[in-house]
């Protein structure tokens, strides 16, 4: 009978040596489809602006009204304000609780980081989640639960108004099959929800195995070395699902969010003399944010004013108008994003790193 051969020396750093080349040649992979992408959505950008010249677009935004180019700017800051609220509503579910200036400003942070790390989109949670879990807060399992609650709901409610603009959209455009095509879908898919949400044993339909969790689950599958208690988070998003008030409380402010942003571009085209219905600006702001999505562009730059820019002069919008209008929106978006998420950053990182310090200096007992 013949023995187990024993394992051949060097084997296993030959194996790790060989996962490690696959997963640096996956990473730059990614990297390089990520480039690409940016290229392309740049190349899209130029195909839309075409014919439009940058003397076009000086002038246009010089005439630009004082009064609603103010106001569109702060519709677009209040959307982060409306956001930090509706996070406050899972934080307070789970009995942790904070002040809304340190909300904002670990809120614009995350954002600031998701416009900067095109591959790491998950990254955006787990900072909001640092400054205020720890010494900030309560434990990170519990307040990542939160975060994660929060961008379910998000992404949930955007989805739907970006499919409700869809359907307008496409009859704007006399695709009218389309739109009806959309329309029917969408109908089947909120009858789906509605009976399994009123079915007896809901409860059981909304296991921890549920294809609503699966994004949850695959943010904590991601962040297993840092996150202990995995299943307790999952179980505690769960938790706050099954809290209707919550839910629907949830899903009001998300549309805040929205018809903020709708409104800051309606505005901007106001600014510009530009009349357009503030239904058909609605219709496009969605279609732009299921653009950028679709394509992954770090805060969808390209992707989104492409597709806005085509969306609007599809509508009959002058082309000059479209691109100044849009371009005066998505630089708008850019600036806040740098100009509240560096400062509160640094703010943030500060306060951490001085709260570090005065608790080495404390003499231990």
């Amino acid at each position: 009978m013949s023995s187990p051969k024993a394992p051949q020396p060097g084997l296993r750093e030959n194996t790790t040596e060989s996962l490690v080349e696959a997963s640096d040649l996956k990473a730059a992979l990614l990297t390089g489809l990520k480039l690409a992408v940016i290229a392309l959505a740049v190349y899209l950008i130029a195909r839309v602006a075409a014919n439009v010249s940058w003397v076009d677009l000086r002038r246009e935004v010089s005439t630009a009204q004082p009064l609603p180019l103010v106001a569109g700017l702060g519709f677009l800051l209040a959307r982060w304000w409306i956001w930090q609220h509706r996070w406050s509503l899972s934080l307070e579910e789970i009995g942790e609780t904070t002040t809304a200036r340190r909300r904002f400003a670990a809120l614009t942070t995350s954002i600031l980081i998701n416009h900067v790390t095109p591959t790491a989109r998950v990254l955006g949670g787990v900072v909001r989640t640092r400054y205020l879990s720890g010494r900030w807060g309560g434990p990170f399992p519990r307040v990542y639960a939160a975060v994660l609650f929060d961008q379910l709901i998000h992404h949930t409610v955007i989805g739907l108004f970006t499919w409700l603009a869809f359907i307008g959209g496409a009859w704007a455009l006399e695709r009218r099959l389309l739109s009806i095509g959309a329309a029917v879908a969408l109908a089947v898919v909120a009858s789906i929800v509605i009976r399994r949400a009123r079915r007896k044993d809901a409860e059981a339909e909304l296991g921890l195995a549920s294809p609503l969790f699966a994004g949850a689950r695959h943010r904590i599958e991601r962040l297993a070395p840092i996150l202990d208690h995995g299943r307790e988070t999952l179980r505690l998003v769960r938790q706050l699902f099954g809290k209707r008030s919550l839910f629907l409380r949830a899903v009001v402010w998300s549309a805040g969010v929205f018809v903020a942003s709708t409104l800051a571009q309606w505005l901007l085209f106001v600014a510009l003399g530009t009349d357009i219905g503030l239904l058909r600006v609605a219709a496009i702001v969605g279609l732009g944010g299921f653009a950028g999505a679709l394509m992954g562009t770090p805060g969808g730059i390209g992707s989104t004013e492409a597709a806005m820019i085509a969306g609007f002069v599809a509508l009959g919008v002058p082309r000059v108008d479209a691109v100044t209008a849009v371009f005066l929106f998505r630089g708008l978006h850019y600036a806040l994003v740098f100009g509240c998420g560096i400062p509160s950053l640094l703010t943030l990182e500060w306060q951490r790193r001085r709260r570090r310090a005065a608790e080495r200096a404390q003499p231990t007992s």
